[in-house]
């Protein structure tokens, strides 16, 4: 297992994030199922099972990566919760449909994992895209007051 935390940790902040979420979710989840006496969930409940495991482990999260891992904890915050959520919801949903509770932590270490990646990915694509827009709305600046200065001079 410490291997798996290991190369984890090698792909990035918010793949750990996910991952971390998704094994707080998953083994919260597991002993719900150990407990629980009826074979499934509702979808109401399960919403708010989904969205209160989150919260819980989004806050293990800000304390690991922003205390612990040193990320600092406002370039974690907002990140963090959308992986948080978005990878609680997802494990709490799926497990509930497996109700294979051996599977919960690995399910959940899985879909965190993965949401983690491709959230990852979209805030890449979106930072390079502001960038090319910035750039392009700086450049257009700069030629409109080459224009106005060369107009000025007449």
């Amino acid at each position: 297992m410490n291997r798996l935390w290991q190369w984890l940790g090698s792909q990035g902040k918010c793949a750990l994030a996910g991952a971390l979420a998704g094994t707080i979710v998953g083994f919260i989840f597991e002993l719900l199922q150990f407990f629980q006496s009826t074979p499934r969930f509702g979808a109401s409940i399960l919403l708010r099972i989904g969205v209160l495991l989150s919260l819980a482990a989004w806050l293990a999260v800000i304390l690991f990566l922003g205390a612990i891992a040193e990320q600092g904890e406002w370039a974690v915050v907002v990140p963090s919760l959308v992986t948080s959520l978005i990878t609680g919801l997802l494990t709490v949903f799926i497990d509930n449909q497996l109700w294979e509770p051996a599977v919960s932590v690995f399910t959940g270490i899985i879909i965190g994992f993965l949401v983690g990646k491709l959230l990852c990915r979209a805030c890449l694509l979106l930072f390079w895209a502001n960038a090319i827009a910035m750039g392009a709305f700086a450049i257009t600046q700069a030629l409109l007051l080459v224009g106005n200065a060369q107009r000025m001079r007449r």
